[in-house]
């Protein structure tokens, strides 16, 4: 995105990206959700 000159903020979870849409008024929000694996112990 930033290629066609879009400014982008990156998160590391989803708290830290609701507080940055409290505080900033953003076009698109684009995320993605992770898991984890089980291990087995």
């Amino acid at each position: 995105m930033q290629r066609e000159h879009y400014s982008v903020d990156a998160c590391a979870d989803g708290k830290e990206a609701l507080d940055f849409a409290e505080v900033t008024a953003y076009d698109i929000l684009k995320y993605r959700v992770l898991r984890e694996k089980a291990i087995a112990g």
